[in-house]
């Protein structure tokens, strides 16, 4: 998942949450692509709900 945190850095220079503090959809959208692939379609919900709650 490093992969998701690269992603974090590079594209989103770590500001992925907008002026009331909830997560962009865009990164989310992105987020979810890459928990899928790497993870597989099981485990994409826990991990975002373990993340982004």
């Amino acid at each position: 998942m490093a992969e998701a945190m690269l992603v974090e850095a590079d594209t989103y220079d770590y500001e992925v949450y907008d002026d009331d503090d909830n997560p962009l959809p865009g990164f989310l959208d992105e987020m979810r692509a890459i928990a899928r692939r790497v993870l597989g379609p099981d485990a994409e919900a826990g991990f975002m709900e373990f993340f982004f709650g």
